[in-house]
Formats: structure tokens, C-alpha cells, sequence
């Protein structure tokens, strides 16, 4: 995850997704904003509540990749980080 949020994925389905759920992500982005399947959302804001089964696969990140993580989480679309972090 981290590798693919440096290279700027704005969304991540995982490979059991529904159509529907395939639908709704490429809509998302396409539009501008993000997209992560749920089971990755609930891994992301497990680790940031302090849950150790998902800390393990955030736990390499950066102080300021960690910020852009819990933007994601919360639903900011690319822009918005971007602004709210100066980047």
C-alpha cells in the first residue's frame, strides 16, 4: 500500500470485489476523488485506533505518509489533501 500511495493510487479494489464495487471506485477517481475497498479502509483505520493485527502492514510508513493515509480514510479526495498538506 505504501509503495502504490507513492505513486499516486488514488483507489484500491481488492480482487474479490463485487461489480458494483468496481463500478463505484472507477467513479470515484474518475471523478476525482478516492476510492479504497472497504476491507482496506477498516485495515487503515484499524492501525490508526491502535489495533496490532493491522499495524504490522502500515508500520513502515513515513510520519507524513501516515497523514496522507488518514485522509484517505476519511474520504479526501486528492485535491483536498493536497491542499491541507502543502503538497
Amino acid at each position: 500500500m505504501r509503495t502504490a500511495l507513492s505513486y499516486g493510487v488514488r483507489g484500491y479494489v481488492l480482487k474479490n470485489a463485487t461489480q458494483d464495487v468496481l463500478v463505484e471506485a472507477i467513479t470515484q477517481v474518475a471523478g476525482g476523488g478516492n476510492y479504497f475497498h472497504q476491507p482496506i479502509q477498516d485495515q487503515m483505520l484499524a492501525y490508526f485506533r491502535g489495533k496490532k493485527e493491522a499495524g504490522a502492514a502500515l508500520s513502515n510508513l513515513s510520519e507524513r505518509e501516515l497523514e496522507i493515509i488518514k485522509e484517505i480514510a476519511v474520504g479526501g479526495s486528492s485535491v483536498d489533501i493536497a491542499e491541507r498538506l502543502h503538497l
